[in-house]
């Protein structure tokens, strides 16, 4: 590290003899302005230079200097040039404020080694990064990277369009493109803008990255949630003379019209997450008498939650309850059903006696929060 130090120091030290050595020569400018300086002993090699251009102060690295034009020009063509100008008589292009600015250049339509004239555009000196008078700092390129120390995955601010859509947000372990990550071993990670609907993104490691909605607010407010556990489930066709004499029966529930996160099988919910669940059914009985007593419950882990009913005559009846469940995680919910005091006659339906359109034993639920 002190011989690091060393030849940094000399090579500080060569610049000031320069400076100074062109002051005492030049006695017509007693303010000894310079047009350009090397940086280095290597002359066969020499591809860093100190260059004053319109007032403006330049250090260059892999890069040339014609004063006259206030052109450059790239030395090794496979290679970028980097510039550090600071603006003492300039402004940024296109702006009304000056500072200092870490450009960029990669090659141009002007030849393979000439740097473009034309600032901000591909092949001229591209914007690294800048610092405004009024201590504002831009950064060029889609993304501002925290490498945490040098630990993944690493963090970035991100503002591109290289995924084909605009994208303005926090990554984890993401790049700008959003199809190439820093490592296979850790989930992808983004929360921001894309194009006009705000995202939180997950995806889990793997070799490409395949981020999925989390949650999704569109430019009108409208919130979804794809991964919130949310279910509907209904009875496809009757069970025929189940309860009447006290048999109890979990209601079945055969079809799915929805499992968001597949949580519902065999009758039951299972809680994939501890919160609070709204939870809704319907069971269609027929063949109910004076006499009867009817019972739905709607049984979680935590409670039971029941309706009852004492039919007055002959006739199909709704049992039906929506309620706000507190469930824990591996939870469970499902719908029992019973009549007592008589025969063993009672059906839950499946469909309308009347019309058999629609379905009217179903269970659903969602989770709150």
């Amino acid at each position: 590290m002190r011989h690091k130090e060393t030849i940094v120091q000399q090579e500080f030290e060569n610049v000031y003899k320069d400076i100074r050595s062109r002051q005492s020569a030049d006695t017509s400018d007693v303010d000894g302005d310079f047009s350009s300086i090397s940086i280095g002993t290597n002359t066969t090699t020499q591809n860093s230079f100190i260059e004053d251009c319109d007032g403006d102060l330049w250090i260059i690295v892999n890069a040339s200097f014609t004063p006259s034009s206030c052109r450059f020009t790239r030395i090794n063509a496979n290679k970028a040039a980097w510039g550090l100008e600071m603006q003492g008589a300039g402004l940024f292009p296109g702006e009304i404020d000056s500072g200092w600015v870490v450009w960029r250049a990669t090659g141009s339509v002007y030849g393979v080694r000439d740097i473009s004239p034309i600032f901000g555009s591909v092949g001229g000196w591209e914007l690294g990064m800048d610092i405004t008078s009024n201590r504002d700092m831009v950064v060029g390129g889609g993304a501002l990277e925290m490498d945490g120390f040098g630990s993944f995955p690493y963090g970035r601010l991100l503002h591109s369009t290289l995924s084909g859509r605009a994208v303005t947000g926090i990554g984890r372990n993401i790049y700008d493109s959003m199809n190439a990550h820093d490592s296979n071993s850790y989930p992808d990670m983004f929360m921001g803008w894309s194009s006009d609907t705000y995202k939180v993104q997950y995806g889990t490691a793997q070799v490409t990255p395949n981020l999925i909605d989390l949650v999704t607010i569109s430019s009108n407010g409208y919130v979804n949630q794809p991964k919130q556990p949310s279910w509907l489930a209904y009875n496809s066709s009757a069970e025929t003379d189940v309860t009447g004499d006290g048999t109890v029966v979990t209601v079945d529930f055969d079809t799915e019209r929805f499992d968001q996160t597949n949580n519902f099988a065999a009758d039951t919910f299972t809680a994939p997450i501890t919160g609070r669940y709204l939870l809704s059914y319907n069971v269609y009985i027929k063949d109910t008498a004076a006499g009867n007593k009817c019972e739905s419950r709607l049984i979680t882990s935590n409670q039971t939650y029941t309706q009852e009913k004492w039919p007055t005559s002959h006739t199909d009846d709704n049992h039906a309850q929506s309620v706000v469940a507190d469930m824990d995680a591996g939870d469970t919910a499902r719908v029992d059903f019973l009549c007592s005091g008589g025969a063993k006659v009672v059906d839950i339906l499946a469909t309308s006696i009347d019309t058999s359109v629609g379905v009217t034993t179903f269970f659903s639920g969602s989770l709150l929060n």
